[in-house]
């Protein structure tokens, strides 16, 4: 559960939403649902879901010697 908040945040800021509003967004909408104490867990996946993207997106530029 906790992975599809993390990816529906991370589609609101992809979307254009300041960091600060969306977290708000966030928390209000855990907290709607009695969820809040997902939070940190959503913390974690969201933190995992931004490193394997920019994994993805890195690009490796090598210059071999002559």
């Amino acid at each position: 559960m906790q992975n599809a908040y993390a990816k529906a945040l991370w589609k609101i800021l992809e979307d254009g939403a300041k960091p600060k509003e969306a977290m708000k967004m966030l928390h209000e909408a855990l907290k709607a649902r009695g969820r809040l104490g997902l939070l940190p867990k959503v913390a974690r996946a969201f933190s995992l879901l931004v490193s394997r993207d920019e994994s993805r997106s890195r690009i490796v530029f090598t210059v071999a010697r002559a």
